[in-house]
Protein backbone atom coordinates (compact mmCIF):
# COMPACT_ATOMS: atom_id res chain seq x y z
CA UNK A 1 0.00 0.00 0.00
CA UNK A 2 1.23 3.50 -0.78
CA UNK A 3 2.22 5.61 2.20
CA UNK A 4 1.66 9.27 2.95
CA UNK A 5 4.80 11.29 2.28
CA UNK A 6 6.38 13.13 5.16
CA UNK A 7 7.51 16.38 3.55
CA UNK A 8 10.95 17.89 4.21
CA UNK A 9 11.27 19.59 7.58
CA UNK A 10 14.03 22.07 6.69
CA UNK A 11 12.64 24.26 3.93
CA UNK A 12 13.13 27.97 3.37
CA UNK A 13 10.38 30.43 2.43
CA UNK A 14 7.32 28.27 3.12
CA UNK A 15 5.28 31.22 4.40
CA UNK A 16 4.55 32.46 0.87
CA UNK A 17 1.08 31.74 -0.62
CA UNK A 18 2.44 29.78 -3.58
CA UNK A 19 4.09 27.29 -1.25
CA UNK A 20 0.99 26.96 0.91
CA UNK A 21 -1.13 26.10 -2.12
CA UNK A 22 1.45 23.61 -3.34
CA UNK A 23 1.48 21.93 0.05
CA UNK A 24 -2.29 21.58 -0.10
CA UNK A 25 -2.01 19.80 -3.47
CA UNK A 26 0.84 17.69 -2.19
CA UNK A 27 -1.19 16.52 0.82
CA UNK A 28 -3.60 14.66 -1.50
CA UNK A 29 -0.83 12.53 -3.03
CA UNK A 30 0.71 9.34 -1.70
CA UNK A 31 4.21 8.03 -2.12
CA UNK A 32 4.52 5.45 -4.94
CA UNK A 33 5.33 1.76 -4.51
CA UNK A 34 6.40 -1.05 -6.84
CA UNK A 35 2.70 -1.79 -7.39
CA UNK A 36 2.34 1.46 -9.32
CA UNK A 37 2.87 0.72 -13.02
CA UNK A 38 5.30 3.59 -13.64
CA UNK A 39 7.48 2.46 -10.70
CA UNK A 40 7.48 -1.29 -11.30
CA UNK A 41 11.12 -1.35 -12.47
CA UNK A 42 12.54 1.37 -10.23
CA UNK A 43 12.50 1.24 -6.44
CA UNK A 44 10.86 4.47 -5.21
CA UNK A 45 12.31 3.97 -1.72
CA UNK A 46 15.72 4.95 -3.12
CA UNK A 47 14.41 8.46 -3.86
CA UNK A 48 12.28 9.02 -0.76
CA UNK A 49 12.76 12.67 0.24
CA UNK A 50 11.75 12.63 3.91
CA UNK A 51 13.62 15.00 6.20
CA UNK A 52 15.83 16.49 3.48
CA UNK A 53 17.05 20.07 3.63
CA UNK A 54 16.60 21.99 0.36
CA UNK A 55 19.87 23.12 -1.21
CA UNK A 56 20.09 26.27 -3.32
CA UNK A 57 22.27 26.17 -6.45
CA UNK A 58 25.02 28.46 -7.58
CA UNK A 59 23.84 29.40 -11.05
CA UNK A 60 25.31 31.18 -14.03
CA UNK A 61 23.28 32.59 -16.93
CA UNK A 62 24.50 33.70 -20.34
CA UNK A 63 25.52 32.34 -23.73
CA UNK A 64 27.22 29.03 -24.48
CA UNK A 65 30.14 30.79 -26.21
CA UNK A 66 30.22 34.03 -24.27
CA UNK A 67 28.24 36.39 -26.51
CA UNK A 68 25.67 38.83 -25.10
CA UNK A 69 22.12 37.57 -24.56
CA UNK A 70 19.99 38.85 -27.49
CA UNK A 71 17.59 41.75 -27.03
CA UNK A 72 14.09 40.54 -26.26
CA UNK A 73 15.33 37.65 -24.09
CA UNK A 74 15.01 37.62 -20.30
CA UNK A 75 17.21 34.95 -18.75
CA UNK A 76 17.54 35.07 -14.96
CA UNK A 77 16.94 33.19 -11.68
CA UNK A 78 13.35 32.08 -11.31
CA UNK A 79 12.64 34.05 -8.15
CA UNK A 80 12.35 37.29 -10.14
CA UNK A 81 9.44 36.00 -12.20
CA UNK A 82 7.44 33.97 -9.69
CA UNK A 83 4.08 35.74 -9.92
CA UNK A 84 4.07 35.60 -13.72
CA UNK A 85 5.10 31.96 -13.79
CA UNK A 86 2.36 30.67 -11.59
CA UNK A 87 -0.35 32.59 -13.43
CA UNK A 88 0.34 31.12 -16.87
CA UNK A 89 2.26 27.86 -16.40
CA UNK A 90 0.75 24.76 -18.03
CA UNK A 91 -0.26 21.83 -15.87
CA UNK A 92 1.85 18.67 -16.07
CA UNK A 93 0.52 15.19 -15.49
CA UNK A 94 0.53 14.83 -11.71
CA UNK A 95 3.46 13.08 -10.12
CA UNK A 96 4.43 13.47 -6.51
CA UNK A 97 7.96 14.72 -7.16
CA UNK A 98 6.78 17.49 -9.47
CA UNK A 99 4.23 18.54 -6.83
CA UNK A 100 6.91 18.47 -4.14
CA UNK A 101 9.14 20.65 -6.30
CA UNK A 102 6.33 23.22 -6.55
CA UNK A 103 6.13 23.34 -2.78
CA UNK A 104 9.81 23.62 -1.88
CA UNK A 105 11.66 24.80 -4.99
CA UNK A 106 14.86 26.76 -4.55
CA UNK A 107 16.62 28.26 -7.57
CA UNK A 108 16.13 27.55 -11.24
CA UNK A 109 15.68 29.38 -14.53
CA UNK A 110 13.25 31.99 -15.76
CA UNK A 111 13.32 32.39 -19.53
CA UNK A 112 10.96 34.83 -21.22
CA UNK A 113 11.40 35.41 -24.95
CA UNK A 114 9.51 38.11 -26.86
CA UNK A 115 8.03 37.74 -30.33
CA UNK A 116 10.23 37.16 -33.39
CA UNK A 117 13.51 36.80 -31.46
CA UNK A 118 16.24 34.40 -32.51
CA UNK A 119 19.48 33.06 -31.05
CA UNK A 120 20.52 31.97 -34.56
CA UNK A 121 23.63 29.79 -34.52
CA UNK A 122 24.27 30.70 -30.89
CA UNK A 123 22.72 29.18 -27.76
CA UNK A 124 21.66 30.39 -24.34
CA UNK A 125 23.38 28.60 -21.46
CA UNK A 126 22.51 28.03 -17.79
CA UNK A 127 24.63 26.07 -15.32
CA UNK A 128 23.22 25.07 -11.92
CA UNK A 129 25.78 23.68 -9.47
CA UNK A 130 24.88 22.23 -6.05
CA UNK A 131 27.44 21.97 -3.24
CA UNK A 132 25.60 21.09 -0.01
CA UNK A 133 23.91 17.97 1.31
CA UNK A 134 20.18 17.45 1.04
CA UNK A 135 17.69 17.86 -1.78
CA UNK A 136 18.06 19.94 -4.94
CA UNK A 137 14.72 21.28 -6.15
CA UNK A 138 15.36 23.78 -8.97
CA UNK A 139 12.33 24.94 -10.94
CA UNK A 140 12.55 26.32 -14.48
CA UNK A 141 9.91 28.12 -16.50
CA UNK A 142 10.74 28.60 -20.18
CA UNK A 143 8.36 30.67 -22.32
CA UNK A 144 9.06 31.31 -26.01
CA UNK A 145 6.70 33.76 -27.73
CA UNK A 146 5.25 33.48 -31.23
CA UNK A 147 7.62 33.49 -34.18
CA UNK A 148 10.83 33.14 -32.14
CA UNK A 149 13.62 30.58 -32.60
CA UNK A 150 15.60 29.86 -29.43
CA UNK A 151 18.18 27.32 -28.28
CA UNK A 152 18.91 26.78 -24.57
CA UNK A 153 21.30 24.43 -22.78
CA UNK A 154 20.50 23.83 -19.09
CA UNK A 155 23.29 21.97 -17.31
CA UNK A 156 23.15 20.42 -13.80
CA UNK A 157 26.16 19.37 -11.68
CA UNK A 158 26.71 18.58 -8.00
CA UNK A 159 29.47 17.85 -5.50
CA UNK A 160 27.66 15.92 -2.77
CA UNK A 161 27.37 12.18 -3.53
CA UNK A 162 24.21 11.76 -1.42
CA UNK A 163 22.20 14.42 -3.24
CA UNK A 164 18.55 13.84 -4.12
CA UNK A 165 17.44 16.07 -7.01
CA UNK A 166 13.86 16.73 -8.16
CA UNK A 167 14.18 19.38 -10.91
CA UNK A 168 11.00 20.54 -12.63
CA UNK A 169 10.83 22.28 -16.01
CA UNK A 170 7.71 23.86 -17.54
CA UNK A 171 7.83 24.94 -21.20
CA UNK A 172 5.44 27.00 -23.34
CA UNK A 173 6.17 27.28 -27.06
CA UNK A 174 3.75 29.73 -28.66
CA UNK A 175 2.35 29.78 -32.21
CA UNK A 176 4.98 29.37 -34.92
CA UNK A 177 7.93 29.40 -32.51
CA UNK A 178 10.80 26.90 -32.38
CA UNK A 179 12.50 26.00 -29.13
CA UNK A 180 15.52 23.69 -28.81
CA UNK A 181 16.07 22.65 -25.21
CA UNK A 182 19.06 20.59 -24.04
CA UNK A 183 18.79 19.13 -20.53
CA UNK A 184 22.17 17.78 -19.37
CA UNK A 185 22.02 15.36 -16.44
CA UNK A 186 25.55 15.38 -14.99
CA UNK A 187 25.02 15.75 -11.25
CA UNK A 188 27.51 13.05 -10.18
CA UNK A 189 27.68 9.26 -10.41
CA UNK A 190 25.93 8.62 -7.09
CA UNK A 191 23.17 11.27 -7.03
CA UNK A 192 19.50 10.22 -7.27
CA UNK A 193 17.47 12.32 -9.68
CA UNK A 194 13.76 12.52 -10.53
CA UNK A 195 13.34 15.23 -13.22
CA UNK A 196 10.04 16.33 -14.75
CA UNK A 197 9.91 18.22 -18.06
CA UNK A 198 6.52 19.28 -19.40
CA UNK A 199 5.95 21.22 -22.63
CA UNK A 200 2.86 22.88 -24.07
CA UNK A 201 3.28 23.22 -27.85
CA UNK A 202 0.92 25.55 -29.72
CA UNK A 203 -0.15 25.91 -33.36
CA UNK A 204 2.67 25.47 -35.92
CA UNK A 205 5.25 25.50 -33.11
CA UNK A 206 8.20 23.11 -32.82
CA UNK A 207 9.58 21.87 -29.50
CA UNK A 208 12.83 19.91 -29.68
CA UNK A 209 14.35 18.53 -26.50
CA UNK A 210 17.53 16.53 -26.03
CA UNK A 211 18.17 14.77 -22.72
CA UNK A 212 21.79 13.83 -22.05
CA UNK A 213 22.25 11.29 -19.25
CA UNK A 214 25.93 11.30 -18.34
CA UNK A 215 25.79 10.82 -14.56
CA UNK A 216 23.74 9.80 -11.45
CA UNK A 217 23.24 6.58 -9.54
CA UNK A 218 19.54 6.55 -10.42
CA UNK A 219 17.44 8.66 -12.78
CA UNK A 220 13.66 8.31 -13.00
CA UNK A 221 12.65 10.89 -15.63
CA UNK A 222 9.21 12.09 -16.68
CA UNK A 223 9.07 13.84 -20.07
CA UNK A 224 5.66 14.97 -21.32
CA UNK A 225 4.51 17.08 -24.28
CA UNK A 226 1.00 18.41 -24.86
CA UNK A 227 0.47 19.16 -28.56
CA UNK A 228 -2.44 21.60 -28.44
CA UNK A 229 -2.32 23.40 -31.83
CA UNK A 230 -2.60 22.08 -35.37
CA UNK A 231 0.66 21.88 -37.29
CA UNK A 232 2.84 21.66 -34.17
CA UNK A 233 5.63 19.15 -33.56
CA UNK A 234 7.33 17.69 -30.49
CA UNK A 235 10.68 15.90 -30.70
CA UNK A 236 12.17 14.24 -27.62
CA UNK A 237 15.71 12.95 -28.11
CA UNK A 238 17.85 11.09 -25.60
CA UNK A 239 21.45 9.92 -25.25
CA UNK A 240 22.37 7.87 -22.19
CA UNK A 241 25.70 6.26 -21.31
CA UNK A 242 25.58 4.12 -18.17
CA UNK A 243 28.28 2.36 -16.17
CA UNK A 244 28.66 0.43 -12.91
CA UNK A 245 25.19 -0.12 -11.44
CA UNK A 246 23.68 3.10 -12.75
CA UNK A 247 19.95 2.95 -13.41
CA UNK A 248 18.02 5.07 -15.93
CA UNK A 249 14.21 4.89 -16.20
CA UNK A 250 12.69 7.17 -18.88
CA UNK A 251 8.95 7.83 -19.11
CA UNK A 252 8.18 9.75 -22.34
CA UNK A 253 4.57 10.80 -22.90
CA UNK A 254 3.38 12.52 -26.11
CA UNK A 255 -0.21 13.79 -25.89
CA UNK A 256 -1.85 14.71 -29.22
CA UNK A 257 -4.71 16.90 -28.02
CA UNK A 258 -5.68 18.00 -31.55
CA UNK A 259 -5.25 16.65 -35.07
CA UNK A 260 -2.59 17.41 -37.69
CA UNK A 261 0.25 17.16 -35.16
CA UNK A 262 3.58 15.31 -35.16
CA UNK A 263 5.60 13.70 -32.36
CA UNK A 264 8.93 11.91 -32.61
CA UNK A 265 10.79 10.23 -29.75
CA UNK A 266 14.29 8.81 -30.29
CA UNK A 267 16.35 7.51 -27.37
CA UNK A 268 19.76 5.84 -27.73
CA UNK A 269 21.12 4.04 -24.65
CA UNK A 270 24.58 2.47 -24.26
CA UNK A 271 25.28 0.43 -21.13
CA UNK A 272 28.34 -1.27 -19.70
CA UNK A 273 29.13 -3.18 -16.48
CA UNK A 274 25.84 -3.89 -14.63
CA UNK A 275 24.06 -0.72 -15.70
CA UNK A 276 20.33 -0.89 -16.44
CA UNK A 277 17.87 1.18 -18.44
CA UNK A 278 14.10 1.26 -18.77
CA UNK A 279 12.27 3.07 -21.57
CA UNK A 280 8.49 3.51 -21.33
CA UNK A 281 7.11 5.66 -24.14
CA UNK A 282 3.48 6.40 -24.90
CA UNK A 283 1.71 8.20 -27.75
CA UNK A 284 -1.80 9.37 -26.88
CA UNK A 285 -4.21 10.37 -29.68
CA UNK A 286 -7.35 11.87 -28.18
CA UNK A 287 -10.81 11.28 -29.70
CA UNK A 288 -11.26 13.34 -32.85
CA UNK A 289 -7.54 14.14 -33.13
CA UNK A 290 -7.12 12.92 -36.73
CA UNK A 291 -4.18 12.98 -39.15
CA UNK A 292 -1.60 12.47 -36.45
CA UNK A 293 1.94 11.29 -37.15
CA UNK A 294 3.56 9.77 -34.08
CA UNK A 295 6.77 7.77 -33.81
CA UNK A 296 8.93 6.50 -30.98
CA UNK A 297 12.14 4.51 -31.17
CA UNK A 298 14.42 3.18 -28.41
CA UNK A 299 17.78 1.71 -29.44
CA UNK A 300 19.99 -0.02 -26.90
CA UNK A 301 23.67 -0.90 -27.19
CA UNK A 302 24.84 -3.38 -24.55
CA UNK A 303 28.59 -3.23 -23.99
CA UNK A 304 28.55 -5.90 -21.28
CA UNK A 305 26.80 -9.24 -20.96
CA UNK A 306 25.65 -8.14 -17.50
CA UNK A 307 24.03 -4.89 -18.62
CA UNK A 308 20.24 -4.88 -19.05
CA UNK A 309 17.79 -2.76 -21.04
CA UNK A 310 13.98 -2.94 -21.02
CA UNK A 311 11.82 -1.16 -23.58
CA UNK A 312 8.04 -0.73 -23.42
CA UNK A 313 6.79 1.62 -26.15
CA UNK A 314 3.00 1.99 -26.16
CA UNK A 315 0.24 3.47 -28.30
CA UNK A 316 -3.04 4.83 -26.96
CA UNK A 317 -5.13 5.54 -30.06
CA UNK A 318 -8.66 6.98 -29.87
CA UNK A 319 -8.88 8.20 -33.48
CA UNK A 320 -9.04 6.33 -36.81
CA UNK A 321 -6.98 8.48 -39.20
CA UNK A 322 -3.50 8.36 -37.70
CA UNK A 323 -0.04 6.97 -38.42
CA UNK A 324 1.56 5.99 -35.13
CA UNK A 325 4.40 3.50 -34.84
CA UNK A 326 7.00 2.41 -32.34
CA UNK A 327 10.06 0.21 -32.19
CA UNK A 328 12.92 -0.97 -30.02
CA UNK A 329 16.23 -2.67 -30.75
CA UNK A 330 18.89 -4.36 -28.63
CA UNK A 331 22.41 -5.17 -29.78
CA UNK A 332 25.99 -5.52 -28.72
CA UNK A 333 28.66 -3.56 -30.54
CA UNK A 334 29.60 -5.13 -33.84
CA UNK A 335 32.62 -7.33 -33.08
CA UNK A 336 33.42 -7.71 -36.77
CA UNK A 337 33.58 -3.93 -37.13
CA UNK A 338 35.75 -3.70 -34.03
CA UNK A 339 38.09 -6.40 -35.37
CA UNK A 340 38.32 -4.56 -38.70
CA UNK A 341 39.22 -1.29 -36.98
CA UNK A 342 41.84 -3.00 -34.83
CA UNK A 343 43.31 -4.66 -37.92
CA UNK A 344 43.87 -1.14 -39.26
CA UNK A 345 45.94 -0.16 -36.25
CA UNK A 346 43.37 1.02 -33.69
CA UNK A 347 43.58 -0.06 -30.06
CA UNK A 348 40.65 -1.95 -28.54
CA UNK A 349 39.60 1.23 -26.70
CA UNK A 350 39.83 3.45 -29.80
CA UNK A 351 37.78 1.01 -31.87
CA UNK A 352 35.06 0.71 -29.24
CA UNK A 353 35.12 4.48 -28.71
CA UNK A 354 34.53 5.10 -32.43
CA UNK A 355 31.60 2.66 -32.58
CA UNK A 356 29.88 4.19 -29.53
CA UNK A 357 30.46 7.71 -30.85
CA UNK A 358 28.72 6.76 -34.09
CA UNK A 359 25.85 5.23 -32.13
CA UNK A 360 25.15 8.56 -30.39
CA UNK A 361 25.94 10.79 -33.38
CA UNK A 362 22.65 9.87 -35.07
CA UNK A 363 20.78 11.51 -32.19
CA UNK A 364 23.00 14.57 -31.64
CA UNK A 365 22.97 15.39 -35.36
CA UNK A 366 19.18 15.49 -35.29
CA UNK A 367 19.41 18.76 -33.36
CA UNK A 368 21.15 20.38 -36.32
CA UNK A 369 22.97 22.91 -34.14
CA UNK A 370 26.73 22.98 -34.61
CA UNK A 371 27.64 24.89 -31.45
CA UNK A 372 25.54 22.68 -29.18
CA UNK A 373 26.71 19.54 -30.98
CA UNK A 374 30.35 20.43 -30.37
CA UNK A 375 29.71 21.17 -26.69
CA UNK A 376 27.84 17.90 -26.21
CA UNK A 377 30.62 16.01 -27.99
CA UNK A 378 33.11 17.33 -25.41
CA UNK A 379 30.93 16.18 -22.49
CA UNK A 380 30.33 12.82 -24.12
CA UNK A 381 34.07 12.39 -24.72
CA UNK A 382 34.78 12.93 -21.01
CA UNK A 383 32.14 10.37 -20.09
CA UNK A 384 33.35 7.80 -22.63
CA UNK A 385 36.91 8.02 -21.36
CA UNK A 386 35.65 7.15 -17.89
CA UNK A 387 33.28 4.42 -19.02
CA UNK A 388 35.18 2.75 -21.86
CA UNK A 389 38.71 3.45 -20.74
CA UNK A 390 38.62 2.44 -17.09
CA UNK A 391 38.89 -1.30 -17.75
CA UNK A 392 41.45 -1.10 -20.56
Amino acid sequence: MSATLQIPVQVQGLETPKHKGAFERLSSLVFPTHRDEVWRRTDPEIVKPEGQAVVAPKSTFGMLKGEAVPAGVTLEPIAKGVEHIFSVAPVAKTNLFNALNGAVYEGGTFLKVGKDVSTGEQALFVHHHFEGKGMAAPRSFLHVAAGSSITLVEYFTADDPELLAIPSVEVVVENGAKFRYVFVNLWNNTARVVPTVHAKVEKDAHFEMLFAGFGTKLTKAFFESDLVGEGCKSEVLGIILGQGRQHYDIDAQQNHRVGKTVSDVLCHVALTDRARSVFAGNILCEPGAQQIDGYQQNRNLLLSDKARADSMPRLEIEANDVRCTHGASFSTYDRDQKFYLQSRGMTSYDAEHLLVTGFFAAVVERMDHEQVGEWLAEKLEDKMQAVLGKNK
